[in-house]
């Protein structure tokens, strides 16, 4: 029978284990170290369509120059995202190719295929939701654009999560107690004694000549 994409598929309830392997690793994103290791042995095959596409210089022409830099970069944003979700190609390619010769595969060896790939696509998951935090962030207020970035791992099925107000509060707090101890401290001049006497008799007898 040959798989169509097109059949409606039911969903399933994974083992308490596989679902709190999933839910650790599509809620946080890999170091270049964990992805390097991965790939060094599943790497991705050399084949066009397994490479992030470049943006065409020529297109460039076609848009405004004052938009040239922004386009350029959200381009750039979205190709980082598509490159870690193409890396799970790496270890699913491997194992297609490992099954096409035919080659036995311990089932631990084919398990650990398929964990890895689950990180990989698990990372580009991560990275996917910290752009879309980043776009909505950016049009409430670009100063807590980084926040993007924070482990919600309570989020569930929500993009932010009901998490995310205090973890805000708290980086705001944090950010305002930082502001005001790096801030210059303020130093009032204060004369001398002996000046400041002088400075009373200057006045004093400015007085007295006035009466």
């Amino acid at each position: 029978m040959i798989y169509d994409p097109e059949i409606a598929a039911t969903s399933w309830s994974p083992s308490d284990e596989f679902t709190n392997f999933l839910e650790k690793h599509f809620r946080r994103k890999l170091t270049i170290d964990q992805v390097c290791d991965i790939l060094e042995e599943q790497a991705v095959p050399s084949v066009d369509a397994l490479v992030a596409p470049t943006l065409d210089p020529p297109m460039l022409q076609h848009v405004a120059v004052q938009n040239k830099k922004f386009i350029q970069e959200r381009d750039k944003e979205i190709a980082v995202s598509q490159r870690a979700m193409l890396n799970a190609t790496g270890p699913l390619c491997t194992l297609h190719d490992q099954l096409e010769q035919d080659n036995s595969l311990k089932p631990a060896d084919l398990k650990l295929i398929l964990e890895q790939t689950l990180c990989l696509l698990g990372s580009a998951n991560t990275q996917l939701s910290i752009l879309r935090r980043k776009k909505v962030l950016a049009s409430i207020n670009k100063s807590k654009i980084n926040l993007a970035t924070q482990p919600l791992l309570n989020a569930k099925k929500l993009l932010f999560g009901e998490d995310f107000p205090s973890i805000s509060s708290k980086e705001a707090e944090l950010s305002r107690g930082l502001a005001k101890n790096l801030a210059p401290k303020q130093k009032f001049f204060r004369p001398p004694r002996f000046q400041q006497s002088q400075q009373r008799n200057s006045h004093n007898s400015s007085n007295n000549g006035k009466l």
